[in-house]
């Protein structure tokens, strides 16, 4: 479905449990909790944010009120682009609070505004282009918080079909009574139409999405878009996910899959600017999936003897593999680690100069399996 599950963890907890574990160690004492609440107060005052009406003023306003609206505009930006990275970091995983943070969302998109949609072509001002870029931002997060409330509803049919199969004890399953998957379904049908919890009816919605269209802005257009299609097709997003469903019967697959999500928090926490000592860790790591991708004479090659370079060597990619990698995200931190290494400044390349050989290594470990992981 689009990420590794266990089958003694369909609701992926022990993935969420390691997350508060890393949240708490960002912002220990509750500070997560803090800066969620400083966040809903913040979107609470609708009325003040994402305004035009100094801009649109003319000469009736003056400069200072003017570059106070922009400021502001701008400081709300911020916060949207925040919350919009917690939301991909799971650090909204209670339903309350995303249901809280979407009602504020829509609060704000539906407060009386000033602002004219431009024709395509025109020329914006800067503030015009941040409320727009805003109110792009915001249908992103409305389309986030719909996927993952997707997500959850296709945990719950998986732990019904898991209840299923243990009480079959193993055996060919046939469904006769649908009384389970209905009322999931049901409960889903109930939130088919989700703005309406929050007062909105089909055609408010609809028409303020279309709306939204109109603007200059391309990313606002899309995004809109999106949520629109999204909000109106959504037992069509669960069939689909469900049509992504895959069963990998292997213990030596679940060892794997562990082992891989541990060593992603590995490099995702190393300090780069420590290369040269952390650098033989990384690239025994980094080769222990690649090894993890590859077979040779059906067996998975060795991590050590890295026996993928040899030309001679008939090496073959084990695609179940490196499906199971590909839901992991398991290219994210090797391309960080390029992206850190290759962006630098005179400084810091003379410092990789310096060390030159393992650096190359590194990065020679790092495109191996980049290759493999796109094979």
């Amino acid at each position: 479905d689009g990420k590794n599950r266990f089958w003694d963890d369909l609701r992926d907890e022990k993935h969420f449990a390691k997350v508060d574990q890393h949240i708490e160690e960002l912002f220990p004492g509750h500070a997560a909790l803090a800066l969620k609440r400083w966040i809903d107060g913040f979107l609470a005052n609708p009325d003040t944010l994402l305004q035009v009406r100094a801009e649109q003023a003319g000469d009736a306003a003056n400069q200072k009120q003017k570059t106070d609206e922009f400021e502001y505009n701008q400081l709300c930006l911020a916060v949207l682009r925040m919350v919009r990275l917690m939301l991909s970091y799971d650090f909204y995983q209670n339903h309350e609070e995303r249901h809280s943070l979407m009602s504020r969302l829509l609060d704000i998109m539906y407060t009386p505004h000033t602002l004219v949609p431009h024709g395509h072509g025109e020329r914006q001002s800067q503030n015009t282009e941040t409320v727009t870029t805003a109110r792009a931002c915001m249908c992103h997060i409305l389309s986030i918080c719909l996927d993952i409330d997707i997500n959850e509803t296709l945990s719950d049919l998986l732990v019904e079909f898991q209840k299923e199969f243990n009480d079959s004890h193993g055996k060919h399953i046939e469904i006769t009574d649908h009384r389970q998957l209905k009322s999931h379904l049901g409960s889903l049908t109930k939130n088919m139409s989700w703005y309406r919890e929050f007062g909105i009816s089909h055609k408010t919605f609809a028409m303020t999405m279309l709306d939204l269209t109109r603007y200059h802005d391309a990313d606002l257009r899309i995004q809109a878009l999106k949520l629109l299609a999204k909000s109106f097709n959504r037992r069509g997003e669960v069939l689909a996910a469900l049509d992504e469903v895959q069963f990998i019967v292997d213990k030596e697959d679940k060892v794997v899959v562990e082992k891989l999500d541990d060593i992603m928090s590995m490099l995702v926490q190393q300090d780069h600017g420590e290369l040269h000592h952390i650098a033989n860790e990384m690239i025994d790591e980094i080769s222990w999936m690649t090894a993890n991708l590859v077979k040779l004479n059906g067996r998975y090659c060795s991590p050590e003897r890295r026996e993928w370079r040899h030309p001679s060597n008939d090496v073959v990619v084990c695609h179940s593999r490196q499906e199971m990698f590909r839901h992991a995200d398991a290219h994210e931190p090797i391309l960080s680690i390029l992206m850190h290494h290759t962006n630098v400044t005179e400084h810091e390349f003379q410092e990789l100069e310096a060390h030159g050989d393992i650096v190359l290594d590194l990065f020679k470990t790092c495109f191996d399996f980049l290759a493999f992981f796109c094979w």
